[in-house]
Parts: structure tokens; C-alpha cells; sequence
């Protein structure tokens, strides 16, 4: 997963004193001034907070994977979402590579579906050594058919999300 250094500070659903780009900075380098951090007025920084304990679903059999759609205001190009309508991690596409874009609280909201996904596999970049997170039972000797590739990658890692008909990098 790439974070956007200036849309990081709105997933994590705050405002930060220094900036959007200072706060990603300053969240890499785990040197985050607590001081300058501030609630935002919207309501979103409590919403964000009451989902995350369930973001590790989002790496767990409990995930579904959407297409292009559209939240409240919100339009995105795919979307993670919980099983459970829980909360949905919204990505745009931008050179081939997902940016996560918003964290979505979806508590009595509506929000599509999605496929089911049958395989998640994270890559080191390192090693090149690939670990299965996830595989669903019934999938693991059949053939996926691919109709689109994503590059989501963590700084050292490479996450790939499969569905019965896509899989999801």
C-alpha cells in the first residue's frame, strides 16, 4: 500500500498543526508531536476511531473487495471492506498503484457488497520471500482468472488480494 503524503493525515482522521506532509513525516519517523494534534470538527476523527479494531479484518478471510463506486460524497476506484458492515479502507488508482484514499465508518450505512476474497499473500521485498495470509479452502487448486492488477505495497512488503474472478496486487 502506498499512503499519499498528503491524504495520510485525513485517514487517520485528524488534523495536524504542522500539516498533512509534516504529520506523514513525522508518522514514519514515529517522532508525532501530540501537542499539535487536533480533533476535527467534522465528527470523522470518532468515527475512524470506533472502526479500528477491526481494520486487521482487512488482511483476514473477513474481507470483500469492491469495484468504482461511490460513498456518501466519496468516489473511488475499489474499495476493502469488512464482511461484517463494519468499515471499508477506499482506494484510487493513480499509475498502477493503489493509494488508499478514505477509512470509512459503514455502522447502518449502506455500502456494495462486493466479491469475496480467496487469497491474500504478502511479498518482502527483501527476500522475495511470499507468505500466505489467507486462502480459502475451496480455492486453493483452482485457477484464478485475472482481470486487473493493482500494486498495493507497504514499504517492505507486497500485499495481493484475490477474488474467485480478480486478483487484486
Amino acid at each position: 500500500m502506498i499512503a499519499s503524503v498528503t491524504n495520510f493525515m485525513h485517514l487517520c482522521g485528524i488534523s495536524y498543526l504542522r500539516g498533512s506532509k509534516n504529520f506523514f513525516l513525522s508518522a514514519k519517523y514515529r517522532k508525532i508531536d501530540l501537542d499539535k494534534v487536533l480533533i476535527k470538527k467534522d465528527g470523522t476523527t470518532f468515527q475512524k476511531l470506533q472502526v479500528l479494531s477491526a481494520f486487521p479484518e482487512l488482511i483476514s478471510g473477513n474481507v470483500r473487495l469492491t469495484g468504482r463506486g461511490r460513498f456518501l460524497v466519496l468516489d473511488y476506484d475499489y474499495a476493502l471492506r469488512t464482511s461484517r458492515q463494519l468499515l471499508a479502507l477506499t482506494l484510487i488508482n493513480q499509475s498502477a498503484k493503489a493509494i488508499p484514499q478514505s477509512l470509512l465508518n459503514l455502522h447502518k450505512k449502506m455500502f456494495e457488497k462486493g466479491a469475496s476474497v480467496v487469497r491474500i499473500e504478502s511479498q518482502d521485498f527483501n527476500s522475495d520471500q511470499i507468505t500466505v495470509l489467507f486462502e480459502e479452502q475451496s480455492k486453493k487448486d483452482k485457477d484464478l482468472s485475472l482481470s486487473f492488477l493493482l500494486h498495493f505495497s507497504f514499504s517492505v512488503k507486497l500485499v495481493t488480494f484475490s477474488t474467485s474472478n480478480v486478483l487484486f496486487v
